[in-house]
């Protein structure tokens, strides 16, 4: 598009940049043109440049327009401002597909809500929404709204990656440093049992970046063994053991571990005791413990755990408790560590 603009000479065009800049009047819609020797700054009409800049010469000139940066899909969308005050201010995007979670009275705009998504993120090439996780293998229950219709992709963490279906396993990609961070406190030649594996990201990151002497990767879900076995090839580790099946019935059968990692936050609390049968109590295992639950019961769990523990004859130690994520307005997804040893009488 034509606007008028400034000519100056390359040497000299900081110099002006910064004298129309304290002019405001650089027109930043559009794009600065050059050639070899002179640079031609767009500006608004204006008597105060001159007034200030009678050496520059002013000319009209044909510009391209300069890209809208987009700061969020909202900027996109056009919607009623009752309705639009419901729109999800975050979202999970797992490889190249964004995860989202509509309020009922968006459903009839949620093609509107993915296709601004998408053009929104470069890298989103496929928009579901979630209608909530189902059942004991946690599986979301999706509709693509936008995009590629797919529900497979590999997502990548920490140079890691991970080849899932949406539809057929669970993954939470807000857990990336919360596997970080299990994954730092790991010791040479540990046992480790993650009893509810998924696809792999805990046990792998730990196989990949620890020196465990062996992971027993455990899952009920079929789908979730065959692409940790995938994923154990693709990012070359070993030591990680994959096992399907329910670990209450599978922990009394493998040798006791240094450590058990206990993501399972709708029921843990279900597997705890048989975790604390399998943990090796005379080196003081850990127990990577998470849970969904309101703030003001966090204390009364761990005084529940602490009880189970004694009951089994263990002593237990709360080493630390942390908010991995919120969940929902009134709950949260807190993960606790626990030190389990063998109760010493008195």
């Amino acid at each position: 598009m034509k606007s008028l603009c400034v000519v100056v000479l390359k040497n000299d065009g900081e110099k002006a940049r910064k004298a129309l800049a304290a002019l405001d009047v650089i027109r930043n819609d559009l794009i600065i043109e050059k050639d070899e020797k002179r640079l031609y700054i767009p500006v608004f009409a204006s008597l105060k440049i001159e007034e200030s800049l009678k050496e520059y010469k002013i000319v009209e000139r044909a510009f391209q327009k300069r890209k809208k940066r987009v700061r969020s899909y909202k900027e996109l969308i056009n919607l009623p401002s009752k309705i639009r005050n419901s729109l999800p201010s975050s979202f999970d995007i797992v490889g190249d597909i964004a995860i989202l979670k509509l309020n009922k009275e968006l459903y009839e705009h949620k093609r509107e809500i993915g296709d601004a998504i998408v053009k929104a993120h470069k890298n989103v090439h496929t928009v579901l929404m979630d209608k909530g996780v189902e059942g004991c293998c946690r599986l979301r229950d999706v509709d693509v709204i936008a995009g590629e219709r797919k529900t497979k992709t590999v997502h990548k963490e920490y140079a890691l990656e991970f080849k899932l279906d949406i539809a057929e396993v669970y993954f939470s990609p807000r857990l990336a440093t919360e596997r970080r961070i299990v994954t730092q406190q790991v010791k040479d030649g540990e046992t480790i049992i993650d009893m509810f594996c998924g696809v792999g990201p805990f046990s792998i990151m730990i196989a990949k970046y620890k020196n465990p002497k062996k992971i027993y990767a455990i899952d009920i879900n079929p789908s979730a063994i065959e692409y940790l076995e995938e994923n154990i090839e693709k990012n070359k580790v070993k030591n990680v053991a994959s096992i399907q099946g329910d670990a209450k019935e599978v922990l009394p059968t493998i040798e006791k571990a240094d450590r058990i990692i206990m993501n399972l936050p709708l029921s843990s609390i279900d597997f705890f005791e048989v975790a604390l049968k399998a943990i090796d109590i005379r080196k003081a295992g850990i127990i990577h413990y998470y849970e969904i639950l309101e703030e003001d019961k966090l204390e009364e769990r761990i005084q529940e755990l602490n009880y189970s523990a004694n009951k089994l004859n263990c002593s237990m130690k709360t080493l630390a408790r942390r908010m991995v994520r919120t969940y929902s307005p009134k709950q949260k997804h807190f993960a606790i560590d626990l030190r389990i040893s063998k109760k010493t009488h008195s």
